[in-house]
């Protein structure tokens, strides 16, 4: 359903594409099965993403903070339940004690 996938891209983009070339994000959405061109086209039209300078994917702040803290009340206590982990202790806790649930779908590591 297109509400869902929309929900997908939203979430993925809160997590680890904030600041990104919208066209490195659709290759990468692409490739995860996504519509990455209409949803994004989607959430832009509905503000909840905009272009900006360089073809970048912004959004508002509280609206990225709000997608985050859609993910963590999947599971709060055990980070291995989420369905997207982007910040560093909780990577580092999920990877230290094996507790990756089979749900697990993205780590991005700042090297």
């Amino acid at each position: 359903r297109s509400d869902h996938m929309e929900k997908d891209i939203f979430l993925d983009i809160c997590c680890f594409f904030i600041g990104k070339d919208r066209a490195y994000i659709t290759k990468i959405l692409k490739g995860c099965g996504l519509h990455a061109d209409i949803g994004i086209t989607v959430l832009i039209d509905r503000s909840l993403l905009k272009v900006e300078k360089n073809n970048k994917l912004g959004m508002h702040q509280l609206l990225r903070d709000m997608g985050r803290e859609i993910i963590c009340e999947s599971s709060r206590k055990e980070p291995g339940k989420r369905s997207r982990l982007w910040f560093h202790e909780d990577v580092l806790d999920v990877l230290t004690n094996n507790t990756v649930s089979t749900f697990f779908i993205y780590i991005v590591l700042k090297l």
